[in-house]
């Protein structure tokens, strides 16, 4: 199609042009040897023009081929590159774009296979259990034992499935967040107060820093709230016993407030480290108890905020998530 419309269209640009010189020499405004001269540079130009015309067409051509194979599924389909023009940066975009699909699906993929099997593996246990209490496998002096482990995994499936509610409701923008002023720095308080029993038990020696005893942020405070909680928790799950726990609260250079917090333990690995945000993950050998959906429904609701959440890790030694929150201007 494309290289129909060139031909056509440098036929008749150059029949226009031929046209012209003749008239011209025909006016006495050329002679004859100028404008044969004149006809045949026209010519080896439009020949020109058409050769580097068909190039282009012709790498169109393979973009469109490929985004068809896309269309019909096809995620491995790319182009090559080829020069440094605007071709070439359609393509690379284009390429770009089919990794990033290639990879939307693999995650997609990823989550129903985790999805299967963290739903698949309660019910089984609750199936199990009812089935022996029916078929009298299981005697009365087992049974409130049995029936406290079925109610046990009903909860982590009602816990799961709200989370994955919750996570989904998020990501649509279904969920309503209320903008308001808070202080940050007692919302940070009241979270390690509530995990001082956590924090006793591992003898962890805290640190609170702040650049201010009273910072104020714009943020909807009950999700502000759920992402420290989550983070803190974690810290304190993970952290060594006799191990720092350090939570701390910046002013940035952009007039944003930075929130750190810091514990000795394991820390993460490269691989956690690059995944520790994916829905499900629970660490490279998914050892870790949980759904698995905190960290993504704590970076889901900083991007409603227009924030961004990130972790820094040495492995074996210590791991640090930091997030971000706009600063409400004091006065």
């Amino acid at each position: 199609m494309f290289k129909r419309v060139i031909i056509k269209y440098t036929i008749v640009l150059t029949a226009v042009f031929a046209v012209g010189l003749l008239l011209l020499w025909w006016a006495g405004a050329l002679t004859a040897s100028t404008a044969v001269i004149a006809i045949l540079m026209l010519l080896l130009g439009a020949f020109a023009v058409g050769a580097v015309t068909l190039q282009t067409t012709a790498r169109l051509h393979r973009i469109g081929n490929a985004a068809n194979r896309l269309a019909k599924g096809d995620l491995k389909a790319r182009v090559s590159v080829r020069g440094n023009d605007e071709i070439a940066d359609l393509e690379k975009a284009f390429n770009r774009m089919a990794e990033s699909l290639e990879q939307l699906e693999h995650t997609r993929n990823a989550f129903l296979s985790d999805l299967s099997h963290d739903l698949r593996t309660p019910m089984t246990s609750i199936a199990g259990f009812i089935d022996a209490i029916r078929e009298g496998v299981i005697g009365e002096k087992e049974r409130d034992r049995y029936l406290e482990t079925v109610s046990v995994e009903i909860k982590r499936l009602s816990r799961l499935v709200t989370s994955l509610l919750e996570l989904s409701r998020i990501q649509t923008g279904k969920r309503e967040f209320r903008f308001e002023p808070f202080d940050i720095c007692e919302v940070a308080r009241l979270i390690l107060i509530s995990l001082e029993q956590g924090i006793n038990e591992k003898h962890l020696n805290v640190a609170f820093l702040c650049d201010r005893d009273r910072m104020t942020v714009r943020a909807d405070r009950d999700a502000i709230y759920q992402v420290l909680y989550n983070i803190c928790q974690n810290a304190v799950k993970f952290s060594r016993d006799g191990g720092c726990l350090r939570v701390q609260l910046t002013e940035t250079a952009d007039q944003k407030l930075c929130v750190a917090v810091y514990n000795e333990g394991s820390g993460l690995s490269k691989e956690d480290l690059h995944r520790v945000f994916d829905r499900f993950y629970r660490g490279a050998h998914g050892k870790t108890e949980g759904t698995g959906l905190g960290l993504a429904i704590s970076q889901a609701i900083l991007a409603a905020h227009g924030e961004r959440i990130w972790a820094e890790s040495m492995e074996g030694e210590n791991c640090e998530f930091f997030f971000t929150l706009p600063l409400e201007k004091e006065g």
